[in-house]
């Protein structure tokens, strides 16, 4: 924890950090603390991409979280694996594609998600997404995957986002899963100072 997080509380605005040309290589970690206000209805926590070319989001339908990717401009329609949460509680979630050894077709053992270190239930058929576009937080911009979902904007906090040009080991997420509580960290006014992200397997070179 670094004592800063920002307030994400419904908003009608959003928070856009851009595209950047590392998120297209066959390795990819998102890392991001949370906490919902509320688990009604269908909120979304990250979004990237377009809803019918290729894209990653995490979100919740109600109190199941979700966290999935996809590349239908290559023939994978997606895989999204789940856990549940519960409201005004801490929680830290991971995303890793891992497609370094198949990625232009979709392959078991090339997708994973952690919620507080643990792996998240479903299916790691994946493969490399490609471009996205511009990355949202607690908001979705180009048409959602599934199209069903629509979530609304996030109603919570969200701290120490980061993004990896590696694959994350499990044991190395759950590193970053770990807290000593549930106790939100206190709070400034400056948002950006929240986000970190660190490129190839150096965790202090930057990202963005």
């Amino acid at each position: 924890w670094d004592d800063r997080a920002i307030f994400n509380g419904g908003f009608s605005g959003k928070l856009d950090i851009g595209s950047h040309a590392n998120f297209t290589g066959d390795q990819l970690t998102v890392s991001i603390w949370f906490m919902l206000d509320d688990v009604t209805g269908n909120q979304v926590i990250w979004e990237c991409g377009g809803q019918t070319t290729t894209g990653l989001n995490i979100y919740t339908e109600g109190n199941t979280l979700k966290a999935g990717a996809y590349n239908e401009s290559s023939g994978w329609g997606g895989t999204w694996r789940d856990a549940t949460i519960s409201a005004n509680q801490w929680y830290h979630v991971a995303v890793v594609i891992d497609a370094s050894a198949n990625p232009n077709t979709p392959t078991t053992n090339q997708f994973f998600a952690y919620l507080n270190g643990v792996e998240m239930n479903g299916d790691s058929t994946g493969m490399q997404i490609g471009s996205v576009g511009n990355v949202y937080l607690g908001y979705q911009s180009d048409g959602f995957r599934p199209s069903s979902v629509d979530p609304d904007g996030m109603r919570g906090y969200v701290d120490d986002f980061a993004i990896w040009t590696r694959a994350l080991s499990a044991s190395e997420i759950t590193v970053l899963g770990v807290t000593p509580s549930n106790t939100p960290p206190s709070f400034n006014s400056d948002p950006f100072s929240a986000f970190e992200a660190y490129e190839s397997d150096d965790p202090e070179e930057p990202l963005l």
